[in-house]
């Protein structure tokens, strides 16, 4: 948005609020409706009353729909009036376009088209329902829109790989065993490091360091000019803001780091997407290599795997507000560190304990089939 004139966000940004009264608005004259009246409207051949009578036999659907749509539409309006205070008045304008935003919504897209809407329902309930009946929006583009609104809930926190699954080279290494741990690299990026993760040095693209290879133009010395500096993303940071930054920085992949610059995990672009689009594949096991699917239908699952991995590619309904991994919803229901053999229920999923390393759950095994018959004792 930086090359955006002012005026033009500002002609959005109205735009934007008109939405937005549309949505509350058309609600209230939607849920407002005399029901006898319609119908008998709809009997007689009203085209609008007809749709409108139609959309509320799905009340559920409807509301989802304008919830979702009026979200989508504040969540804008914000981060272009966001844009435009820093480019007006700087990071001190901040709190007041925040104050202004808030007020100019509370009154003209919310209390003023619900009172009119409460007051004529059929002047706004009729028109509005032409338009939701063409935007209705299908499951799987539902799930998109969701999953965006959803960023802003979850940070990097929350989908990082975590540190001790990062997969790097240590450039300090001979050449030989350098190239070595290139070629094996299944990334593209890879992260660069001296010594240990606590040194990083940057990234480097493994295709242009082959290219170097087959030509036989490769060096140490070149091998360093080809390290691209790293990119650091505070811990914290939430993933909607997290992906203008991709944008803005022109970066795919980023080294999570805490208030004191240690290294907690590492988030690619692929990850942050996969939030919104969902995975990639027919078979969601075939891409998270931390779920082992079993002949007995369970499934060995890694410790360290994300939660919200979990829930988002295997469909499992595990609480995402709490810890971030396996092991840590375990540790935390238990109070202990368990030892293998043990078996409990984690969000009526029966788990057994099958390794555990130092002071973590190393794999434990998973029986989605089972919930259902196990959540009643849960």
């Amino acid at each position: 948005m930086a090359d955006i004139p002012l005026g033009a966000l500002a002609g959005a940004l109205v735009l934007l609020l008109l939405i937005s009264a549309f949505f509350s608005g058309s609600e209230t004259a939607l849920m407002t409706l005399n029901r006898y009246r319609l119908r008998h409207l709809a009997d007689a051949g009203h085209p609008g009353a007809r749709l409108a009578a139609r959309l509320l036999e799905q009340p559920d659907r409807l509301i989802g729909l304008i919830l979702l749509g009026n979200n989508l539409v504040n969540i804008l309006a914000s981060a272009i009036a966001t844009v435009m205070a820093l480019r007006v008045g700087g990071e001190g304008a901040l709190a007041i376009a925040t104050g202004l935003l808030t007020l100019v919504v509370l009154i003209f897209a919310e209390v003023t088209p619900k009172t009119f809407a409460a007051l004529y329902p059929e002047r706004l309930a009729f028109p509005a329902a032409i338009i939701y009946t063409g935007a209705m929006i299908p499951q799987r583009h539902k799930k998109m829109l969701l999953g965006i609104l959803d960023l802003e809930q979850a940070t990097v926190e929350d989908i990082m790989i975590p540190r001790n699954d990062i997969d790097g080279v240590d450039i300090e290494q001979p050449l030989d065993d350098v190239l070595d741990d290139l070629e094996k690299t299944p990334y593209t990026r890879v992260l660069v490091y001296r010594g240990s993760l606590d040194n990083v040095v940057g990234f480097l693209h493994a295709r242009r360091v082959m290219q170097l290879m087959l030509h036989e133009q490769l060096s140490r010395e070149r091998l360093e000019t080809l390290i691209r500096e790293p990119y650091f993303i505070p811990e914290g940071t939430p993933l909607n803001r997290q992906l203008i930054n991709f944008q803005r920085e022109n970066r795919r992949v980023g080294i999570v780091v805490d208030e004191y610059g240690d290294v907690h995990g590492l988030l690619t672009i692929g990850d942050l997407l996969e939030e919104i689009v969902g995975q990639f594949t027919t078979d969601p096991s075939d891409e998270i290599a931390s779920v082992q699917p079993q002949d007995d239908g369970s499934f060995l699952v890694d410790g360290g795997a994300g939660v919200r991995e979990l829930v988002r590619n295997m469909h499992w309904e595990l609480p995402t507000d709490g810890p971030r991994t396996l092991n840590g919803l375990i540790v935390e229901q238990l109070e202990s560190i368990p030892e293998p053999g043990i078996s409990l229920l984690v969000a009526g999923y029966p788990v057994e304990i099958i390794q555990t390393q130092g002071n973590a759950v190393k794999t434990a095994r998973i029986r989605p089939a089972d919930r259902r018959e196990a959540t009643p004792e849960a």
